[in-house]
């Protein structure tokens, strides 16, 4: 918030870690609800440039990480609107499989045996609608209340814990139906 301050008052040193700042949540946010890898770069990109070019007018009526939030969130809806697309987490298989085994605290098979898990519980957490896939990751991801979503996302509280139960319903029946992913995870599905 200090950041914030110092920049709207015309602090050009608080700008590279405001942005740092600002690029990690908007980031995470569109990690897990938008859809290809250069999607997603995109989406941050747009992200980052939309806050701050509205980080003037910025109020404070919210708290900062909200804001950021749901600006992310409206790039996202917005794009997924445009296109009309059922995102895919991974560009392709290949390519991600091979950034896991460039990672040096994995050995090749972990890193194989994590980027298998990670692509199919990609693929099963994008088969949910978008209206339950955002609300599911703003809870997981970000700890957000069920009412502190709804205020994002210009709903009612009700409606979004309906939309987060339907969500980790189908979520779960998903994966109870892939052996693999029952298997790794273990006790997660009983």
């Amino acid at each position: 918030m200090q950041w914030v301050k110092a920049y709207q008052q015309g602090d050009q040193g608080v700008r590279e870690p405001l942005a740092q700042a600002i690029l990690s949540r908007a980031r995470r946010t569109i990690m897990f609800t938008a859809g290809t890898l250069s999607d997603r770069d995109d989406l941050t990109q747009n992200a980052v440039i939309r806050i701050f070019n509205a980080l003037p007018d910025y109020r404070g009526d919210a708290g900062i990480f909200a804001w950021i939030d749901r600006i992310a969130i409206n790039i996202v809806r917005d794009h997924l609107r445009r296109f009309r697309l059922m995102p895919r987490l991974f560009s392709s298989p290949d390519e991600e499989r091979a950034l896991a085994l460039c990672a040096p605290e994995h050995s090749p098979l972990e890193a194989l045996e994590q980027t298998e898990l990670a692509e199919r519980l990609a693929h099963h957490f994008h088969t949910l609608k978008p209206d339950w896939r955002i609300p599911l990751v703003l809870t997981l991801a970000h700890g957000y209340t069920a009412a502190e979503i709804a205020s994002l996302l210009n709903q009612k509280p009700e409606t979004i814990k309906k939309r987060i139960q339907r969500a980790r319903a189908a979520l779960l029946t998903r994966l109870r139906s892939d052996a693999y992913c029952m298997s790794t995870l273990g006790e997660l599905g009983r």
